[in-house]
Order: C-alpha cells, then structure tokens, then sequence
C-alpha cells in the first residue's frame, strides 16, 4: 500500500506502541483487498465490550494497557446491560461492575459512551461523502445510504482501530465504482408504517446479496423511522448501501443511482411478497404473550410518543414483560415529556443501553470472567414490531414470535393473548 508520511511514522511505532499495532493490522487488511491506500475518517462507531464476549472485552483491555486513544470522534455499540438500570434487568453485582470496568477504561481512551445501534440518534451525523468505520450493520446501511456516508461491513474489535489511527483502507463502498446500483427494485406494495418498511428491507435482502447495491422506486415520503427500519432489514440480507432517487443521500434519479446504466429488467415487489415476509416471521404457536419488546434498532422519541400515547391510563396484563429500548439522549427527553412516566405506569419499562438479544440473555453468550451469569428469564413467545427482531430473536433467544403492528403489539401485552 502507498502509505503517506504520517501512516508510515504510524507503522514504525513514532507515533506509539498501540498506533503502531492499530497500523499494522489496518496495513495487512487493506492488502488482503488490494487497497492502494488509506484515507482519513472523520468517525467511528466501535464495540461496545459486551462481557460476554470475552474477545471484545480482552482488545479493548490490552489496547488501553497500551495507552490508545481514540483520533476522532468515537461512539459504541450496545452492551451487556442498561447501565443505570441493570439491577431493574435483574444483573448480579459482579457482573454489572465488570461492565463497569470496560466502560471506564472505553471513556479514558476518549470513547463516548453511547451504546445504541443507532449513534444518529444520539448526535453522530457525518457529513455526505465522509469516511467512517462501523460496526453494527444496521448503523452502517442507514449511513451509507440514508446520509451518503461511506462505510463498510466491519467488525467491532477492527473499528477501534481506525479510532486509534483515524485511517482506513481505501476499498469497498469507500470507491466510487461500487456505489452505482446494481439491482432495479419496483415498489408496488403499500407500505403503511416502519413494520412494512423492515418486511420490504427483509424480502429485497433475498434477492440482493453480496455487494449488492438495490434502487428503489414507488417509495412516497418515508418517514426517519421508515429508513431506519428498511437500513435494519437490507442490512440483514448482506445489503450495505442502497439508493432511493428522490431520498437518499446519493441520487436523485434513476439515472444518477445506476451512474447513467438503468437496467432493464426489474424486481417488483407486491403487497403478497410483504404479507409472505409477516407469515414466514410467525413461529408462535402458543396464544399467550410472555414478553412485549419493542425497540430494534433502537426507538426515536416519535416511537416512544406514540407507544406513550397508545398506553396512558392503561395496564398491561400482569404475566407480560413489556420493554422498550433506546439510546440515553432520547431516553432523557421521554424522561421530561413524560413519555418515561406513562409507559412505566401501564407497567413497563424504558431500557438503554443494550437490547434484549444483545444483554445476557443471548444463549450464544460466553462471559469472559468468572462472574454470576444472570438467571435468564423463560421468554416463551414474544411480540414486537421489529422485523429485524423477528427475524433474529426466535434462534437467538430459543423462543417463539410474531411481528405485529404496534397497535396490536399494545393489545397483546394489555390482553396476554396475541391472537
């Protein structure tokens, strides 16, 4: 790679021991891609340091022994709990003080303590056409794609790198070239609300795989949280840049979106595909409700508003768990427009921090110490109006679901009984 004179003093350790390995790891990936460069990145979303998973926790602990500090601005992906209320989610004294320790050895290597899957949310909005590393897949299809960021499909403990240098690799959808379009996808279907925007994003990941970048036209005025439930739902079927002519970031024509080469033929998407997406979601069997959760990616203040709305003077059944998850900051404004109060007097809670199948309840996860694992709860059939929770939660917490509407998501925890 042509290294300038800054990364070079980098590789030869001028710049310090933990610069000098951060370089070395970003040197031997970009060759593995036949990178003929690096460039600067103004942002990083890196691993939050679950304790369960012990790798994240050990890079984060031998980069701090080493003295790395983070370059430019940092922000981190969920944990392990809700830091101010873990002993609410039932966490052991020890094991939340271990994730007390990642924490405070995160902030004195100058990362901002953020732990949400949607960083935007909480003020981290690079600039159209910018560099970033994120992990986090949703977080990086709504910037590539929503904000004309350029970022690609990294892990968690490689992000921190590109924190420590403020370098990365210039390959993927950080070039040109692979930002055009690839794949002409015709909306026909009515979408209603942020639920049918994941099932679209579920059903067009099927088709458009590998570095795929789909077009899609028939999209009329989504909302924020329209995109940010078609970025979860792309992002799980391998789609990390898409383009909407008139909406997203990158093009505002056909033409601009595929750089002048519109492909003739087309996918159309019809109401029947998005009615298969909730059907092949529906692996409850059992009528009964164990657990209401909403939240994934992490809910904006217009979510929790109308989750407050739809709840007020109202109580859920009394064998139903009903959460909703956010990032601190929009947790703070719930918290003073009273939207906090009335979703705690129908008798739930407002988590941050984490989300229920990144916490520890997750059956794949390993602790990275000796400490108490928290008594995991019996989540039987859940609800939520997260396709992407949908989609992931039955393997990942051993449970059966269904994705409802949130109206109906209301219903289910205020009756027990989903149907």
């Amino acid at each position: 790679m042509k290294l300038t004179r800054e990364e070079q003093e980098m590789l030869e350790g001028k710049k310090g021991p933990a610069v000098q390995k951060a370089m070395e790891m970003l040197v031997e990936y970009g060759e593995g891609f036949n990178a003929e460069c690096m460039v600067d990145v103004n942002y990083v979303h890196a691993d939050g340091g679950q304790v369960v998973f012990h790798k994240t926790v050990d890079h984060i602990e031998e980069y701090h022994s080493r003295g790395a500090l983070a370059r430019v601005p940092a922000s981190t992906e969920v944990t392990a709990m809700d830091m101010s209320q873990w002993k609410e989610m039932g966490i052991p004294e020890d094991y939340a003080q271990r994730q007390k320790d990642v924490d405070k050895k995160l902030k004195e290597m100058n990362f901002a303590c953020t732990y949400t899957c949607t960083p935007y949310l909480a003020g981290y909005i690079p600039p159209k056409g910018s560099h970033i590393a994120s992990v986090e897949s949703s977080n990086q299809t709504f910037m590539n794609s929503v904000l004309g960021v350029r970022s690609n499909r990294d892990g968690g403990q490689f992000t921190s790198l590109s924190a420590f240098t403020g370098k990365y690799p210039k390959f993927g959808y950080h070039l040109d070239e692979n930002r055009k379009g690839t794949h002409l996808i015709n909306v026909r279907a009515e979408l209603k609300d942020s639920t049918d925007y994941g099932a679209l994003g579920l059903h067009i990941g099927r088709y458009v795989v590998g570095s795929g970048v789909p077009v899609l036209k028939g999209i009329k005025n989504p909302t924020f949280e329209d995109l940010k439930a078609l970025s979860a739902l792309m992002a799980q079927g391998a789609v990390a840049l898409y383009h909407i002519p008139g909406v997203t970031a990158e093009a505002q024509t056909l033409e601009e979106a595929f750089h002048g080469q519109i492909p003739k033929d087309e996918i159309v998407v019809t109401q029947k595909d998005i009615e298969a997406v909730y059907e092949r979601l529906k692996t409850a069997k059992d009528p009964r409700v164990n657990i209401v959760d909403l939240g994934c990616p992490h809910y904006t203040l217009e979510e929790i508003r109308k989750v407050a709305s739809l709840v007020r003077g109202r109580k859920k059944h009394t064998d139903v768990i009903f959460n909703v998850w956010t990032v601190r900051t929009v947790k703070i404004l719930a918290d003073s427009m009273g939207y906090t109060g009335a979703i705690e007097d129908f008798g739930g809670r407002i988590f941050t921090d984490s989300c229920i199948t990144s916490c520890q309840w997750s059956p794949t996860s390993r602790p990275c110490s000796n400490i108490t694992v928290p008594k995991r709860p019996n989540f039987g059939t859940f609800v939520t109006d997260s396709v992407k929770h949908g989609w992931g939660g039955p393997l990942q917490l051993e449970c059966e679901g269904v994705v409802l509407k949130l109206e109906d998501c209301i219903k289910a925890a205020i009756t027990g009984r989903w149907c």
